[in-house]
């Protein structure tokens, strides 16, 4: 038997909602190319989404939202400071984007986990710091960049950076609060 209108309907309703999870999963499982950035805004991006989704007009993909939400919150709290140090490491971003996506989650926990993290980010320093105080630069081995890694080509490994550049640039002049 053939799906009736209304049930093609539905389904195309499913997977509009669910093809930035198969995007997003894509992404943050590649092995060609370094992620760690990405997943802070990735991870941000499936939030925003299942915020957007909550007033869906199509009650099946209403009804899969609070648990996803549910799911991603407890993912959320467990990775989010992490995530964010790999974004505020990256010399193209800092502590600016991580302070706006926050603010868009949840204002009123906003300034906490920013302070978490910058704790977070002085305790990585000082540890840092204090290592290599006390280790001599004349013993410590040194590591030299092979010269194939700067040949012709090897930039299409950064390739998904302009994107995420873009995204960024997005989500600062975007107005989530539609």
């Amino acid at each position: 038997m053939a799906p009736t209108a209304e049930e093609w309907t539905r389904s195309e309703n499913i997977c509009r909602f669910l093809r930035p999870f198969a995007v997003i999963t894509s992404l943050m499982s590649g092995s060609n190319y370094p992620t760690s950035n990405l997943y802070f805004y990735q991870v941000w991006l499936i939030n925003d989404w299942l915020r957007i989704n909550e007033e869906s007009e199509d009650e099946v993909v209403r009804e899969m939202v609070p648990p996803m939400k549910e799911k991603f919150d407890k993912y959320w709290e467990e990775v989010s400071c992490v995530f964010a140090m790999a974004v505020v490491f990256d010399p193209r971003f800092n502590l600016s984007i991580v302070d706006c996506c926050l603010g868009k989650l949840d204002m009123s926990t906003r300034d906490a986990k920013l302070r978490n993290l910058r704790d977070k980010l002085s305790t990585l320093f000082e540890s840092y710091d204090k290592k290599s105080k006390t280790n001599s630069p004349s013993t410590e081995p040194r590591e030299t960049v092979p010269q194939n890694v700067c040949a012709e080509g090897s930039m299409g490994m950064f390739e998904n950076y302009n994107n995420v550049q873009l995204g960024f640039k997005c989500l600062m002049a975007k107005d989530y609060n539609v």
